[in-house]
């Protein structure tokens, strides 16, 4: 997993990894978010699922929990 955070580092891609959270999604451009149990950044199983969102507000929760702003069982 390391190698593929410096890769995406390097290429100025935001990331925040929280170890201990089991919450897994992607946020792309602000309104795409592919989110489930699928480690996107390393190797998975065939019992593996994610599901594509298209959403500005969706994606801006997502990315807020994150950083503590919004929860989303609200």
């Amino acid at each position: 997993m390391e190698d593929s955070v410096v890769l995406l580092r390097s290429r100025e891609v935001n990331l925040t990894h929280k170890p201990n959270v089991y919450q897994n999604f992607v946020v792309i451009d602000n309104c795409i978010v592919w989110y489930g149990n699928v480690n996107f950044l390393g190797y998975d199983s065939a019992e593996s699922n994610v599901l594509r969102l298209v959403g500005t507000d969706i994606a801006m929760q997502l990315k807020d929990t994150l950083v503590g702003r919004k929860n989303l069982s609200k």
